[in-house]
């Protein structure tokens, strides 16, 4: 790796937990392939009865309301109904919309408003009505606690070590992803490797301190793009790519052992993965039961511009 000074090095590595052993000598992990079928895929409209289905970027399943959460680029947060009990997405239907709105009621400016992931807190304890969300935003970034309506509760801090990697390394800031761990507490990554990483890696840093890395796919052209908690201390990073020069998108969700932060893992391998998710820009990912996910997918495609679920079980 090139690093562009030795005390930005040592500091960013400092800010982030991550020893000076760790940044040089780090190698690529031994991936554990595992089986993954996707069951079906489902195209909405631009809009369906009155509710704007446009640039949704992230989901986030609610198991106590029996509710999918997505927010949308657009500064808006939508309800679905949705029923795979058949593995099928036909019931797949929004039952709310609104824009994001501060504490005092008021929208969200425009500018300020460009939603990228959702986690829902409190969504499988038994208990209704007591949902939180957690939303990132990719302008300042901004993180806040909503309510299931779109409601600011709180302001929430970006985790402190990425702070220090974001003041340096500005022209990169961009986070998409969020997700709520019960022993690390919020979990997010800037969408490129950042500047200490060159483009071999990415970092996820979460409030507690705890800093996880794993090796990209494709050189240069990995994004972060959503990443989901898991049972048994995993989580599930969804990572686009993008073949190079400037070929198609493919997406590849991994699996991350959070206990053993190298151990790096496809489901089954990328090259299966990329075979059988369409293509697409996917950026919303959620479980739906223990072996069940849904991705979103909001890109042009085939010059038109859609909006794809694909609903998809691992072993």
């Amino acid at each position: 790796m090139i690093y562009r000074s030795i005390s930005k090095y040592l500091a960013i590595a400092a800010a982030s937990h991550v020893s000076i052993v760790e940044l040089s000598e780090r190698e690529a992990p031994q991936a554990t392939p595992a089986a993954m079928t996707v069951l079906d895929s489902l195209e909405l409209p631009q809009d369906v009865d009155g509710h704007s289905i446009k640039e949704l970027s992230g989901l986030a399943w609610d198991a106590d309301e029996g509710l999918l959460y997505a927010v949308s680029d657009k500064g808006k947060i939508i309800h679905f109904k949705i029923d795979v009990s058949t593995r099928k997405l036909t019931g797949l239907a929004p039952v709310f919309s609104s824009r994001f709105k501060t504490k005092d009621g008021a929208e969200f400016p425009k500018h300020s408003a460009n939603a990228e992931g959702i986690s829902a807190i409190n969504a499988s304890n038994g208990i209704k009505g007591d949902t939180e969300l957690l939303v990132i935003f990719e302008n300042g970034p901004f993180i806040g606690r909503f309510n299931t309506a779109g409601t600011l509760i709180a302001d929430e801090a970006v985790p402190a070590a990425l702070k220090a990697i974001l003041g340096s390394d500005h022209h990169r800031n961009a986070l998409e992803s969020i997700a709520w761990h019960p022993e690390f507490g919020m979990l997010t990554a800037m969408v490129k490797p950042a500047d200490y990483e060159g483009e071999d890696s990415h970092t996820i840093h979460s409030t507690s301190g705890a800093a996880f890395t794993f090796n990209v796919l494709e050189l240069g052209k990995s994004r972060v793009k959503a990443i989901e908690v898991l049972p048994g201390n995993k989580a599930m990073v969804l990572e686009r790519n993008r073949h190079q020069p400037a070929g198609d998108f493919y997406t590849v969700p991994r699996i991350i052992d959070l206990t053993a932060c190298r151990q790096v893992c496809n489901l089954d391998g990328f090259k299966d993965a990329e075979k059988l998710v369409p293509k697409g820009n996917f950026e919303g990912l959620t479980q739906l039961s223990d072996n069940l996910f849904l991705m979103v997918s909001d890109d042009l495609f085939d010059d038109h511009r859609r909006t794809l679920f694909v609903l998809f079980e691992s072993d």
